[in-house]
């Protein structure tokens, strides 16, 4: 008996199954995209007051918030404000919505834009992407970088291919939108006078496309803001105001680089670089760093988090697959067994994360989604506490304290979910001024004391004297029925359940802090003021060190007030 023939078709189709099959498990975590910080909610809220017509109201006590996020991110803001308008969606659902949208855009853009300038076949595209993690893991958390990059992506498809006057304008107009969304993506334009040079191979025809892109930009970007009262000028103004409170130390973060590219992906795109170099492809290869440089140039030294290369994911997916491509035709052998030792090690070989928005490792990609998903389910446990909280606020007063950034934010995006809106402050309630914001929704009223002082890096330092010198007045001027801290800090369990799998799941895990709401009597603010003094201890010594002087409360209060007439007044 001779064996049946195998189908050529189902043959070829098998690596097509199995890189599916990858990407749908990669992409899991996408279906559950959460708050990441304080910046997330911030985002949403301002989204739904814009639509509401009262963007000022998001934030009276520190105003430079609503001047900052939303004009450092307006662009994300529109789009919620747009979602919960035409929809009626609350600000949560649409950033949730615009974040998975723009995933599977910026995925499919990338793919095209990396098949049109590497000439790699489709399948060793599909790899590439898969080799880039950041390409992934930047989605899983709301945030405006996922919509930035794929407006940014589709400005380059625009560009790329028949380019006309009317393809240069309208992708100017969404790279225009895209930087809207997020100002530094306005960088990958260095890319485009080279880009349409390698096409039109004409200077003249080069330099009226580039002024048509430019004027399609301005148009979406500066007509944007000029709508709201707002300028380029006040969204650089905002940006260097916020750099210049966060005092973060100026270095290029090697780890966040390696956090997005991965190990084999920045050996391949290092591999890219020559195999484009060889084959005379340098115009093309200029284009393609031209946008990394500028980013690095920029804002290499306040690389921070892995999603600000989000908007570089073109360029990078191109170099990879290049490199990609290059590696799987060599003539060597060994070359070829190495890169899959590479790739099996870095998906393989398990490592705890750490977090840094999210669970973050170099290692075990093949379990990333687990880690995802797991601390996706502890910040909707999260969400859950701060709720029961708030609906346990029948009649009277309730006082809910906040001392981080995070936790701050979120309780403000809940309390507008349950039904609450801001209200003013009442005769005899002077001393809540630059503390406290009041909600009420039917006779429930809620104070939330709001002892972190947002962007200046001694925060944690002054929390104390927020506490004794503006907290304890207030809630002596208040008089609530009940007082509840919600305190983040106490670290999820590590125990794992029995079994095998779930003591590895545990092992991989990041060490996340979940927020406990814990209820305060008399001895209880006694111990919460405890806990502040000795936050305030430590970061004393550690401005000693460096040898800075902490900023006063009053100074600190006075360094996050309104510092432009924003939102003016139509």
């Amino acid at each position: 008996m001779s064996d049946a023939p195998v189908s050529f078709a189902r043959t070829a189709a098998l690596p097509w199954l199995l890189v599916a099959a990858v990407f749908v498990w990669a992409l899991s975590p996408l279906l559950h995209p959460v708050n990441v910080e304080g910046f997330s909610a911030a985002i949403a809220g301002l989204g739904e007051r814009l639509a509401q017509g009262d963007l000022a109201r998001y934030d009276q006590l520190h105003p430079f918030n609503v001047e900052f996020f939303a004009l450092s991110k307006f662009g994300a803001v529109l789009d919620v404000a747009l979602l919960c308008r035409v929809f009626g969606l609350d600000g949560a659902a649409a950033l949730t919505l615009v974040v998975m949208v723009s995933e599977i855009a910026l995925l499919a853009a990338t793919a095209l834009l990396a098949r049109r300038w590497s000439g790699a076949p489709p399948l060793t595209i599909a790899v590439a992407l898969l080799l880039i993690p950041g390409l992934f893991e930047n989605s899983f958390f709301l945030s405006d970088n996922p919509p930035a990059a794929a407006l940014a992506a589709f400005a380059f498809l625009c560009w790329s291919g028949a380019l006309s006057p009317v393809r240069a304008v309208l992708g100017g107009a969404l790279l225009g939108l895209a930087a809207l969304t997020r100002s530094d993506t306005i960088l990958l334009a260095a890319a485009a006078p080279l880009l349409f040079y390698e096409q039109t191979r004409d200077a003249r025809r080069c330099l009226g496309l580039l002024m048509a892109a430019a004027l399609g930009g301005a148009a979406t970007w500066c007509g944007g803001l000029a709508l709201f009262g707002a300028s380029i000028f006040d969204v650089l103004r905002v940006g260097r105001h916020a750099v210049a409170l966060w005092a973060r130390p100026a270095q290029f973060d090697v780890q966040q680089a390696l956090l997005f590219f991965g190990l084999p992906g920045l050996f391949l795109a290092g591999v890219g670089v020559v195999e484009a170099h060889r084959r005379q492809l340098d115009l093309r290869l200029a284009m393609l760093v031209a946008p990394l440089l500028a980013v690095a140039l920029v804002i290499g030294d306040r690389l921070w988090q892995s999603r600000q290369l989000l908007t570089l994911a073109p360029f990078i997916a191109t170099l990879v697959a290049l490199g990609l491509n290059s590696v799987v035709q060599a003539p060597s052998r060994l070359l070829r067994s190495c890169m899959i030792a590479l790739v099996a090690l870095t998906m393989l070989a398990p490592q705890k994360a750490a977090l840094d928005e999210g669970p973050r490792a170099l290692f075990g990609w093949l379990y990333s989604p687990w880690r995802w998903a797991d601390w996706q389910a502890g910040v909707r446990a999260d969400v859950a506490v701060l709720d029961q909280t708030i609906a346990s606020a029948r009649g009277g007063t309730l006082a809910l304290a906040t001392d981080d950034w995070s936790v701050d934010r979120a309780t403000h995006q809940q309390l507008t979910q349950a039904g609450f809106a801001p209200a003013p402050l009442r005769e005899g309630l002077a001393a809540c001024a630059d503390i406290a914001e009041i909600f009420s929704r039917g006779d429930a009223r809620i104070a939330h004391i709001r002892i972190h002082q947002p962007f200046v890096p001694e925060a944690h330092l002054l929390d104390r004297a927020r506490f004794e010198s503006l907290a304890l007045p207030c809630l002596d001027a208040l008089a609530p029925s009940r007082t509840v801290w919600l305190r983040s800090g106490a670290v999820a369990s590590e125990d794992a359940a029995p079994g095998l799998l779930a003591k590895f799941k545990a092992f991989l895990r990041a060490e996340t802090p979940r927020i406990v709401a814990v209820p305060l009597d008399a001895d209880g603010l006694r111990r919460l003021n405890d806990w502040c003094a000795r936050e305030e201890a430590e970061e004393r010594r550690a401005f000693a060190q460096a040898g800075r002087e902490p900023r006063s409360v009053e100074a600190a209060i006075a360094a996050t007030r309104a510092i432009l007439p924003f939102p003016r007044p139509r």
